[in-house]
């Protein structure tokens, strides 16, 4: 029986190198993906016949070249494949790997690659556009994936810098239109996108869209540590991990160009100084929690790079006092891009790579504020019986 339909009634253990993560008893692991139990699936196979991996909820593609297309030396968008076994962790088995093309359009965005997973009680089995349960979904969600990015998408880092593009997300679906991202039918959403160039460095870009009647106003995050605008923030992977640990300390963030322990140096953090090549994985986690109601600031959002809290905030108002609470049921990972740095005829496209997704109804006990122990990224998972 494949993980993701062990939901019930089962406790799960992280083996995470020479420690064990264990989740609190009311907790579930929801889902665990490491793609190579998948079958071969690209997004052609989505384009043709609408074909979704196993155990998934939905896919949105989009290329402008691939052998669907009519490019045979280029690459689908999205891809699952036994082919693909060094993008995967650990160099075998495999992975969800990503083409991002440049449409050479300022500001257009282009190539799309989402896969949605579907967090209701039908989860594994839920046809979309059939019935939609109203309560579906969690107060709370932990989820996390290991990622790595391609030497080219480095490259176009210093070259020309990388535009935008989307990493992952979590939100609420009301059953309607899956991805109208700004009709406010999938919000409340949290969405974590990358993006920057040498001068500013490798951004990491969150966005907060809260659940808010016609007159949008974005103002759900108080005291957030930069500027906001219309729920997004520009955050560093240096100066706003300041302060970020459970303890009040600062977040450790590696400069992995080197095996030497040296912390990121400044002013700009680049992108294969926090991700290193295309060689080396880094362990995104992230968690959210729905405020208490409508209005309320004490909703929660937390990120990890590794081990290592990189963002908190308690102050979130995810719902605001027009509308009435609902819960997380979609997460989802990849997205489209804003990359236009290169000409569209020349057709350039470039990889990054998502491996072993996790959801959790709650907070891993290891990431709960009082916890003195913060291992590396999980390698091992084993089911234990209730």
């Amino acid at each position: 029986m494949k993980l993701h339909q062990m939901t019930k009634n089962i406790s799960k253990l992280l083996i995470i190198s020479s420690c064990s993560l264990i989740l609190p008893a009311q907790a579930e692991v929801l889902f665990y993906e490491t793609f190579d139990e998948q079958p071969d699936w690209t997004s052609d196979d989505y384009q043709r016949d609408r074909t979704v991996p196993e155990g998934w909820f939905s896919v949105r593609a989009q290329e402008f070249w691939s052998p669907y297309t009519g490019h045979p030396d280029r690459e689908p968008a999205a891809q699952i494949l036994a082919a693909n076994s060094d993008k995967a962790k650990g160099g075998k088995g495999k992975s969800y790997v990503m083409y991002r093309e440049s449409g050479g359009v300022p500001k257009q965005w282009n190539s799309d690659s989402i896969l949605a997973y579907y967090l209701g009680p039908e989860a594994g089995t839920y046809q979309y556009g059939t019935q939609y349960d109203p309560q579906s979904g969690y107060d709370e969600i932990y989820f996390q994936f290991d990622i790595t990015f391609s030497n080219d998408f480095i490259q176009r880092y210093y070259d020309h810098g990388l535009g935008q593009g989307k990493g992952a997300r979590v939100y609420h679906f009301d059953g309607k239109q899956l991805y109208s991202f700004f009709s406010g039918e999938q919000n409340p959403a949290f969405i974590w996108d990358f993006s920057g160039n040498t001068t500013y460095g490798m951004r990491n870009f969150l966005s907060f869209y809260p659940r808010q009647g016609p007159e949008r106003s974005y103002t759900a995050v108080n005291n957030p540590p930069v500027q906001m605008h219309r729920g997004d923030m520009s955050a560093s992977y240096l100066t706003t991990t300041k302060g970020m640990m459970p303890d009040g300390s600062d977040a450790k963030v590696y400069d992995l160009t080197k095996n030497d322990g040296s912390l990121l140096p400044g002013p700009a953090a680049h992108a294969d100084h926090v991700f290193g090549d295309e060689k080396q994985w880094v362990t995104m986690g992230f968690y959210v929690k729905m405020n208490s109601a409508p209005g309320v600031h004490d909703g929660v959002m937390m990120q990890w790079l590794n081990d290592q809290r990189i963002m908190f905030n308690d102050q979130i108002a995810w719902i605001d006092d027009e509308r009435n609470m609902v819960k997380w049921n979609i997460v989802a990972i990849g997205g489209n891009d804003a990359y236009n740095a290169i000409a569209k005829e020349l057709r350039d496209e470039h990889w990054f790579a998502i491996d072993n997704v996790l959801i959790a109804n709650h907070l891993p006990n290891i990431y709960a504020p009082d916890a003195s122990l913060t291992p590396s990224a999980p390698t091992q998972f084993t089911v234990e019986p209730q």
